[in-house]
Order: structure tokens, then C-alpha cells, then sequence
């Protein structure tokens, strides 16, 4: 009651009724109520920031903690044929901060598709320069992979990259897989400081996302995984090329002009060919040259001794490794000459040679091929309309297989390697009208021959324009000897005339020329102006000439056989082109 009454007595009318021990308890309470509580201080934590050249984190826990961040790298699609290995499923750099850091956990799943679609999960170190080192083998369930057993130091601060890899399954089934973080599992990724020795898991944060109910040590940002695409192992479409070279005369002991092209396309991916067999040759050929469009140095020699099986009409080339390659949606023409045998080795003249590609499947194929990314052997054409890794012969879709036919051939003794013309007389010279004048001239050269045999010109038919110029009793000369010529036939005097030389074997002019060698014959004949008064133009010709299917011009013989056309790239030589 006292002190209650004290409270509402005011200050100054206390002072004069308290007692001496009153007013001292008095000062002792107030001094005891100026005194603060005292309370235990707790210091906080310093925050801990770090970079990497990707992002920047910041980490308030206890500094001496380690910490780690990872960031994936982001990758696009890719297509690949059954059977790759390896593949790169997936990319992440990883860097420690405060100290240095063991990795030794590593859990992913199977964002697309399905882990069991690959193999040999490997996961490898990689450095600065993209030197792959291996770290371990995954243990690979039906949902998770992981990579446990391993410790890979991270140094504080060196950001170190890491590759996952896995070998696809040759299972010939097309399928998609893309691989991600196992980031529902809270100890996906397992690391340990070692200065402290302490676990920086659990407490990860994914994608800047909370990391409650824990203090978050391991920091992970993902990013698109790259998917890979699978499909088929590789097809080979093999078919004759569009434009097949013209018949060919093959004088024997020589190499041959090219007999035979061919279009090699590739679908899927790139296609190594490491067989080939060619069908048609003889015994007059040793062996067949194989040659890449335009490239004159053969890349591979075919012989019949190269084949699976003998036969004296086949000549295979074959190379483990690959005769070529073919570009996955690309062409690759081969070319095939043959080398022919000299008479004293066995060559006969006058046999036919076509080179073929059989259309078979199951024994003495034409082709053999392997995919470069599947490694993987095509089969045979199964007929069922479908590319899936297949040789397809005579085709450039999927189909049953057709025969590849070339032109046919034929050997020789000898033979003409050209004509040309070899009148003195330039291109608009004036019309050298008179008596027994010149006005054509051809060089005749024929092949070289490892059998000496010559060669004979027995008949030779010109085209001549006369356009008011009128020509009387033409005849042919040898240049070597103008004091003998052969009279020839004309079909007019005037316009456009055929004149026509025949029997030259025993004309006595000389139209027989050695292997190797040349022979010049020229025109000659009395030429008038004719009655026009206007412009006047003459001008010789050989025509229809390299056709084996367009004879007319020339006849000869190499002294076995006689022929009726010339083994020659053109039509048609002319000589000089006269107009005055």
C-alpha cells in the first residue's frame, strides 16, 4: 500500500516526506533500471561471391565451404547413322570456388527416347584443346545413369569441361535420345571440399530455383540438350552414267579409251565401295583401269585374280578400307579403260568386248560397300522397294536390281589416233583457181602399237561446197610424192559434191602408214570460176567420222580385218575454207 500510494505522490512532495533510507533504496532502483540486458552477439556470416564465364553466383554460408557450379552446354540436333560410336550426348563445364573440390557423382536420365537405345555411357574430361580423356563407365538403368565410381579434383577456380558419350545400338530401328540432368533426385551431383573435407551436398540449386529446406553449395543451370537422331545404315545407288563414251577400236598392246562410266550416289550417309566387279572382258585384256571423273591417274587396277570367285570374264578391284568414298547426297563417277594385251602376249584383234554390271544378289556381286559413320557392311538389294541400307545396281530409286550394260568393243591391230587438217593454205584465202591446184589436205596419224603392224587407207569419201566454182577430174596425192596420184569420183562439178577415192591400196600413191605414224593426202583438181559473178567459196571435208553406227567416209585395214570407220572424239575434220 505504500508504495502504492508513493507512485501517485508527485516528485517534488516525495522528496520532503521520505525518510533518509527511503530516498537511498529509491536511487538504487533507478540505478539498477539504466542498466542494459546483455545478450549473446552472434556475428554473421561475410558473403561469399564467384564467377564463372558463364554466370555469377552468390553463396552466404560458412566461407570456408567449398562450392561448385556446373553449366551445361547448349547443343543442337544431329542425325546419325545406326551403329555410330561414338556420340556426344551431352556438354557441361564445372568450376570450384573457395577450394579446391572432388567430383564424384553424376546422375542424368533420358530426357528423349530411352536409355537402353545406347551403350558404353562414358564419361570423359576435356581439355582446352578438345583432348578427350576418359573417367569411368556409367552404370545405366531403365531410368538413370550414373556415374559414380570416380573422384576427378577440381581445381578453385579452373573451369574443367565434360563430355558424356555413348556408344548408339545397331538395332537397324531408327530412334531419338537426348540426355539431362537427374535433377529430381536431391544428390544428383555429389562433390567433397578438400580443405575440409566436407560434403557440398545436399542443397543444389537448378536454374537459379530455391534450394530450401537446405544452404545451397552446388549451383547447376541447364540448357537445351542436344538430341541424336538415328536412321538406317547408309544406300548405294550404282547406274550407268547419262552419257556412255561412243564404241572404241582397243589396239591391242596399248590402254584403251574409256569403255565404260559409271554414277556412284550415296543416300543416309557418306558409303565407302570396297568391291567392284566389272562383267565383258576377254583374254586380250590383263587388267581394267579405274579412273575418278577427271582425274587421269587410275586409282585402283581391276584383275581377275581380285575376284571372289574366278572367271576369266570378270575383273574385280576390291580395298578393305575403300576403293572411294562416296558423299552422303552426293555423286562419284568412275570411269574404266582396259589394258590391252600385245599380239605376242596373247591380244587378238577383231573380238567384242561390252563391260557390264550383273544385277545379282547373292553370289558374285557387283558391288560391296560400307557405311563410314554406321560401320556398318549394306546388304544386298532385298527387292522390297525400300532403301535401308542396301547396294542398289541399275537403279537410282529403290527397285529390283537392272544389268549396267556399256558399248560394245572391239580389238585391233592397229589404228587411227586422229586427223587433222594440213592445208598450207589459212581460212579465207582466195579460191586458187588453175590447173591441178591444191585446194585440201589431211594428216592421217594412227596409234602406237606394241605390234608394229601398219595401217592401210583403201578408201576415202570428201564432202566438198562449191558455190560458183566448178571442179574438173579431182585427184588424191601422197605429200611425200605429188608426181603419182589416185583419180577419184566426183558426184558433180559444182554446189556440194561427194567425191569419192577408192581402191588407194593398189593405186601405187602410198597409203599405207606405220604404227605411231603419219600419212598426208591431198586434193587436187582443175577449178574454174563458175558463171556467177558474185562470191565464190570452196571447201573440203570428212564427215561421219568416230561412229561406228555412221560409216561412209573411210575404209582400211590393219592387215588381219578391215573396218569402216575411225576411233576418232569428232565428226568431222575440215580442211581449208577458200572465198573470193
Amino acid at each position: 500500500m505504500a508504495s502504492t500510494a508513493l507512485a501517485a505522490v508527485p516528485p517534488a512532495q516525495i522528496s520532503a516526506k521520505l525518510t533518509m533510507r527511503q530516498r537511498i533504496e529509491m536511487r538504487k532502483s533507478r540505478r539498477r533500471m539504466r542498466v542494459p540486458i546483455t545478450k549473446p552477439v552472434t556475428s554473421s556470416p561475410r558473403p561469399v561471391k564467384w564467377t564463372s564465364s558463364s554466370s555469377s553466383y552468390s553463396y552466404t554460408g560458412t566461407p570456408v565451404r567449398g562450392v561448385l557450379q556446373i553449366d551445361q552446354v547448349s547443343a543442337g540436333a544431329a542425325t546419325h547413322a545406326v551403329g555410330t560410336e561414338p556420340v556426344t550426348l551431352l556438354t557441361f563445364d564445372a568450376v570450384a570456388g573457395n577450394e579446391d573440390v572432388m567430383l564424384s557423382m553424376l546422375k542424368f536420365h533420358a530426357l528423349q527416347g530411352s536409355l537402353a537405345s545406347g551403350s558404353k555411357y562414358t564419361l570423359y574430361a576435356v581439355s582446352p584443346g578438345g583432348v578427350m580423356t576418359k573417367i569411368t563407365l556409367a552404370n545405366a538403368g531403365t531410368s538413370a545413369l550414373a556415374f559414380s565410381d570416380f573422384r576427378f579434383t577440381l581445381k578453385k577456380g579452373v573451369t574443367q569441361r565434360f563430355a558424356v558419350q555413348a556408344e548408339l545400338q545397331r538395332n537397324g530401328v531408327p530412334f531419338t535420345l537426348a540426355l539431362g540432368f537427374l535433377t529430381s533426385d536431391p544428390t544428383f551431383v555429389q562433390a567433397t571440399g578438400l580443405t575440409y573435407g566436407r560434403d557440398l551436398a545436399p542443397g543444389i540449386q537448378v536454374d537459379n530455383g530455391p534450394c530450401e529446406p537446405y544452404v545451397c553449395r552446388i549451383f547447376v543451370r541447364t540448357r537445351d540438350s542436344g538430341s541424336v537422331t538415328t536412321q538406317s545404315a547408309g544406300s548405294l545407288f550404282v547406274t550407268a552414267h547419262s552419257v556412255q563414251p561412243p564404241a572404241h577400236r582397243l589396239v591391242l598392246g596399248t590402254t584403251s579409251d574409256v569403255l565404260l562410266r559409271l554414277t556412284f550416289h550415296a543416300t543416309g550417309e557418306d558409303v565407302a565401295v570396297t568391291y567392284l566387279s566389272i562383267r565383258g572382258g576377254i583374254d586380250s585384256i590383263s587388267g581394267m583401269e579405274l579412273l575418278l571423273e577427271g582425274s587421269s591417274t587410275p586409282f585402283a587396277t581391276a584383275s581377275t585374280l581380285q575376284c571372289d570367285s574366278f572367271s576369266a570374264s570378270r575383273f574385280c578391284a576390291k580395298a578393305a578400307a575403300g576403293l572411294f568414298v562416296v558423299p552422303e547426297d552426293g555423286d562419284v563417277r568412275v570411269l574404266v579403260r582396259a589394258i590391252v594385251k600385245s599380239e605376242d602376249d596373247g591380244g587378238e584383234a577383231d573380238e567384242t568386248v561390252t563391260l557390264s554390271l550383273t544385277d545379282a544378289t547373292l553370289s558374285s556381286v557387283a558391288v560391296k560397300a560400307q557405311g563410314t559413320s554406321s560401320n556398318e557392311i549394306l546388304e544386298q538389294n532385298d527387292g522390297d522397294g525400300f532403301a535401308a541400307g542396301e547396294i542398289f545396281i541399275g537403279r537410282e530409286t529403290p527397285g529390283l536390281n537392272a544389268v549396267i550394260t556399256g558399248p560394245a568393243h572391239s580389238t585391233i591391230e592397229s589404228g587411227f589416233a586422229g586427223i587433222e587438217n594440213a592445208n598450207p593454205d589459212t581460212d579465207l584465202t582466195p579460191v586458187p583457181f588453175g590447173t591441178s591446184s591444191q585446194f585440201a589436205a589431211f594428216r592421217f596419224r594412227t596409234a602406237p602399237s606394241g605390234n608394229g603392224n601398219t595401217v592401210q587407207i583403201t578408201t576415202l569419201v570428201f564432202t566438198v561446197a562449191a558455190h560458183n566454182v566448178v571442179i574438173g577430174s579431182p585427184v588424191l596425192f601422197n605429200t611425200l610424192n605429188n608426181s603419182q596420184s589416185a583419180a577419184c569420183s566426183p558426184s558433180d562439178t559444182t554446189g556440194t559434191i561427194t567425191i569419192t577415192c577408192s581402191s588407194l591400196g593398189s593405186s601405187g600413191i602410198g597409203t599405207t602408214v606405220d604404227a605411231g605414224g603419219t600419212l598426208t593426202l591431198a586434193l587436187r583438181a582443175n577449178l574454174t570460176r563458175g558463171p556467177d559473178a558474185g562470191t565464190s567459196i570452196l571447201q573440203a571435208g570428212l564427215n561421219q567420222l568416230g561412229d561406228s553406227n555412221n560409216t561412209g567416209t573411210i575404209a582400211w585395214t590393219d592387215g588381219s580385218a578391215s573396218f569402216d570407220w575411225i576411233d576418232v572424239p569428232y565428226s568431222q575434220v575440215k580442211s581449208t575454207y577458200y572465198r573470193s
